[in-house]
């Protein structure tokens, strides 16, 4: 009852902020079939969010719930603005399409409440990468401006893209739930809006593309197109699965082999980061991808069909200053899918002025338009810039490439549904002069260039990579990883809009052949998604245990289980301890349980998983360096040493548990009790409070 309780507490948090954000969006997707309902709690995240990090960021304000309310105020009083413009035709929109809304939240209720009841039956804050995420939401709810403390190299701020996170710890503090709950309730969060905006993006575009059938008829094909785009975005994986399973037997089938099918790279989607339930950028980025998307589709909608709009209207300028931000958002999220996108945004404007007249305006509007959204993203995300560092070493050509059988089994579905999209253009093309009615030129165009670029982010990889830390081998690994994800987004948002099209030309279509060959691949179309569909029974079932036990939603609950002293200490830590004072603990390898102090109390301490930061500051220098500075805190016996080392990081609290007795087996603690204080202990885990200035009590 109570993970119930916290679940809904945590969707009325959602829900109120997407009710106060809806007059904004009703307005900015003035030609969508639901208005932007669907969009109105990214935005509203969004909007409170970039306000918290904005006057955080400049030192005005500092994290807490009360400019948490201020924000709340001011998006209020925004969408109050608009809503006193458009009152009368808002209301007629609630009253006519009350329905539609609804039943969207219903989508987004099923999506929360699904997945956490999935999570509740595996909901450890342990494994892969969790620590680190985990770690960076607690570092975020403790910190009182940004960027926040690294709680894994003491003395320095995050230098990673932290914005998502950030996002979890605003309505962790408006919820009032223990962030170990929301950590588990923000990844169904994120499966809910990721279903819901594709829905309707898959929807609008349907609506749009086959604009001239009658208005129940049509209202039918938005709703499967919604749906078939919410089901493939959200739920599908590739053709690896039925491809293993009919070939070697779906008792041999273990679904993580999906996303390393190439060797040594990876290529993940949606569905595989809800399972595993990493709460990395890119995951965190999805509906703020969507969002951005949305935005796009909105401009063009509204512009793209004439490029002759006057820049005297303050209305473009909000529209693309809302893209602009919305950009400085993905960059802050998950930097690599800020410049993805925008060469989306540059593909869309360059495809949406071949034909206009005269087209030297057109060029100029879709470029004077194109610069505002990146000068307006670089300027609202300046602080970011600032305090960043980007880790990616330069560009350069790969030394392995991945076999075409390989990547048809990857992208043979997705490619089929573009190859459908191309064909019924040039039917379509070949029959202009019929009566039968056309595709939504413009619409045509803009899910070519999403197609285009989806191949694009797939061939890129195969000729060239970016550097990093990670050995040959993997040279390309994270090249590919964060390329060929946001192509499984696009294709996978395409294929409900590109299967409703195929139905329309099947069931108005003539002639005996052509009506056969459409209904072949209206047949294909029906297997092929049958097939991606299959990946979350695998990967659902194993993962988490075939959904045997449920456990909560506690993401905290294995370490009382695995490791029970050091859990009550950590816990003591979260509750008693105030600010991010610095915390000693043992140095261990990335991937495994060590630093698990600061990771679960946002604690920054001395080094965390020295791996990682070598990522992230591009050298091993000073992860070197530190591994040998706390060896020699817990063992020397020398308390000049010690306090030597002690004043350098400024260390207030020494954690001594179960891993620090591990890795270090000439542990000398007795030290600890006379330069220090035992502020707690049970079991063999003690936490002692060094004194100031560090020294030998008199």
């Amino acid at each position: 009852m109570h993970e119930l309780v916290n679940t809904f507490s945590w969707w009325a948090v959602l829900s109120g902020l997407g009710i106060l954000a809806f007059p904004i969006t009703y307005w900015l997707f003035g030609r969508f079939w639901d208005r932007g309902w669907a969009f109105a709690k990214i935005l509203g995240l969004g909007l409170l969010t970039y306000w918290v990090w904005i006057v955080g960021s400049l030192r005005i304000l500092a994290f807490e719930t009360f400019t948490l309310w201020i924000g709340i105020v001011l998006i209020g009083y925004l969408s109050y603005l608009v809503w006193s413009k458009h009152q009368e035709s808002l209301w007629n929109f609630v009253q006519d399409h009350w329905r539609l809304i609804v039943f969207e939240e219903f989508l987004f209720g099923i999506g929360l409440l699904f997945w956490s009841w999935v999570r509740a039956h595996q909901p450890d804050i342990n494994g892969l990468e969790k620590f680190m995420d985990f770690g960076f939401v607690n570092s975020l709810l403790r910190t009182r401006f940004f960027p926040p403390p690294d709680m894994w190299l003491a003395g320095e701020t995050i230098n990673y893209y932290y914005f998502g996170h950030l996002v979890v710890g605003v309505v962790t503090k408006l919820s009032g739930i223990s962030s170990a709950v929301t950590y588990n309730l923000m990844i169904a969060t994120l499966l809910g809006l990721a279903f819901t905006g594709a829905f309707s993006l898959g929807g609008t575009l349907a609506q749009h593309v086959i604009p001239t059938l009658t208005r129940k008829r049509r209202f039918s094909f938005m709703i499967l197109a919604g749906l078939t785009s919410g089901l493939v975005f959200t739920f599908a994986g590739n053709l690896h699965t039925v491809v293993t399973v009919i070939s070697k037997g779906a008792d041999s089938y273990w679904y993580p082999d999906a996303t390393r099918y190439i060797p040594y790279t990876i290529h993940e989607f949606p569905l595989y980061s809800f399972v595993v339930s990493d709460l990395h950028g890119h995951v965190n980025n999805i509906p703020f991808v969507l969002l951005m998307l949305a935005l796009l589709l909105s401009f063009l909608l509204e512009h793209g069909n004439r490029w002759r709009f006057s820049f005297r209207s303050p209305s473009v300028y909000w529209r693309l200053i809302a893209l602009g931000l919305t950009f400085g958002i993905l960059y802050m999220t998950n930097a690599m899918d800020a410049p993805i996108y925008l060469f989306l945004v540059g593909m869309s404007f360059l495809v949406s002025i071949i034909g206009k007249r005269p087209l030297k305006k057109a060029v100029l509007a879709s470029g004077l338009a194109f610069g505002i959204i990146v000068f307006s993203a670089f300027v609202l995300s300046l602080p970011f810039h600032l305090s960043f560092t980007p880790f990616t070493q330069g560009v350069a050509f790969v030394e392995a490439r991945s076999s075409i059988l390989k990547l048809l089994v990857l992208w043979g579905f997705f490619l089929f549904v573009g190859l459908v999209f191309v064909l019924l253009v040039l039917q379509q093309r070949f029959q202009r002069h019929s009566r039968k009615p056309f595709l939504n030129v413009l619409l045509r165009r803009f899910m070519l260039a999403v197609f285009a670029t989806a191949v694009v982010l797939v061939v890129i990889p195969e000729f060239v990579y970016f550097k990093d830390i990670y050995i040959a081998e993997f040279h390309r690994a994270n090249t590919m990883f964060k390329l060929v994800y946001q192509s499984f987004v696009l294709m996978s948002l395409m294929t409900g809009p590109v299967f409703v099209v195929l139905l329309w030309r099947f069931t108005t279509s003539s002639g005996r052949l052509l009506r056969f060959g459409l209904l072949a691949l209206v047949f294909a179309f029906i297997v092929g998604l049958g097939s991606v569909l299959m990946y979350p029974y695998f990967a659902v079932h194993s993962y988490y245990n075939r959904l045997q036990t449920l456990q909560g939603l506690d993401g905290l609950s294995w370490m009382a289980r695995r490791y029970p002293d050091d859990y009550a200490a950590i816990s003591w830590l979260r509750d008693e301890v105030s600010g991010q004072p610095v915390i000693a603990e043992a140095v261990g390898e990335s991937y495994t349980d060590f630093a698990r102090v600061s990771a679960n109390t946002g604690l920054p301490t001395v080094l965390g998983w020295r791996v990682h930061e070598w990522l992230w500051r591009g050298s091993f220098d000073e992860p070197g360096l530190r591994t040998g500075e706390v060896e020699r805190l817990y063992t020397t016996a020398d308390l000049h040493d010690a306090c030597a080392i002690i004043e350098k990081y400024r260390i207030a609290y020494v954690f001594v548990g179960a891993l620090e007795r591990q890795q270090y087996s000439r542990l000398n603690e007795d030290k600890f009790s006379r330069i220090g204080n035992e502020v707690f202990s049970q079991g063999d885990t003690r936490i002692y409070r060094m004194r100031t200035p560090c020294g030998v009590s008199s």
